[in-house]
């Protein structure tokens, strides 16, 4: 582990190292000096803030963000130039365009967390409404991470059951069932747990380790995490999208091309004019 803190650093690496028998005995490390990432398989990028309320400016989070990681990513690979990047920092498909930017490495290499929490979210809201295991729902959100994420509302299927078969107008303001308030739920997640507890944490964790296995385990899941989308669906710009994609040992292996509605394209595109917006306040 890095950070700048000295003395927080130390005390998160005491607490694991004291909980290490139930982790397998990892060897865990802690420095201020960023030597100690050398030769890592995985960085988990974390540094920075994060937004508090569902107005926060994300643009003028982006720039102050990427003045915190400018000195630390290229460092990153210096010290490990054979790493996968994973980056976790708000707003994070423009910290992860940030990161491509300052680091000179492949691009598959460099990934953001993207839209896979809020997949998963979903897929618990599925879960409830129907009352079956969370892993019988399958179904995708793309775009940006936050208020303009797009649901693949033609994805969403329950035991293998297309819900927009059964409810055509899923999604759409004349939805019988109103599933645009739990994509709301979804968009909300982390300010309600904020107003709750102060900070978003395990859910958070957890979506990081689960992409972090599929690299070094080579397991090669699907996630929708934020990769560069160019010549995907349409998009021409340089920009970093949350998209569908497999990851293994190599960072990203493949992004998924799914058939999309013309509304889903469409919201899609709004949602990368977006991410554009934040992306030019990283002045990179």
């Amino acid at each position: 582990m890095f950070d700048t803190n000295e003395n927080r650093v130390r005390a998160e690496m005491l607490d694991l190292q004291h909980g290490s028998t139930f982790l397998n005995n990892p060897k865990i490390e802690a420095s201020c000096n960023l030597k100690v990432i050398k030769n890592s398989r995985v960085c988990v990028l974390t540094v920075g803030e994060s937004p508090t309320e569902p107005d926060s400016d994300m643009c003028a989070l982006a720039k102050k963000n990427t003045e915190m990681i400018r000195s630390i990513v290229p460092f990153i690979f210096k010290y490990s130039p054979h790493t996968i990047l994973l980056v976790v920092t708000s707003p994070v498909e423009a910290m992860t365009y940030a990161c491509a930017q300052l680091a000179d490495v492949p691009k598959h290499k460099i990934i953001g967390t993207g839209c896979n929490l809020d997949s998963t979210r979903l897929r618990f809201f599925m879960s409830q409404k129907y009352k079956v295991a969370g892993d019988s729902c399958k179904g995708w959100i793309v775009g940006e991470s936050g208020s303009h994420s797009v649901v693949l509302w033609s994805t969403l299927t329950v035991g293998g059951v297309r819900l927009c078969s059964v409810n055509p107008l899923i999604g759409t303001n004349c939805d019988p069932e109103n599933w645009t308030c739990i994509h709301q739920q979804v968009i909300n997640a982390d300010y309600e747990l904020i107003n709750l507890k102060g900070c978003v944490s395990w859910a958070v964790a957890g979506n990081a380790v689960d992409i972090i296995d599929s690299i070094l385990n080579n397991t090669r899941k699907v996630f929708s995490v934020s990769v560069a989308a160019q010549s995907y669906y349409g998009i021409c710009h340089n920009v970093y999208v949350s998209l569908p994609c497999v990851l293994g040992e190599g960072g990203v292996s493949e992004i998924l091309t799914l058939p999309i509605t013309d509304n889903e394209h469409e919201e899609l595109l709004c949602a990368v004019a977006v991410i554009r917006k934040m992306q030019k306040s990283t002045c990179l």
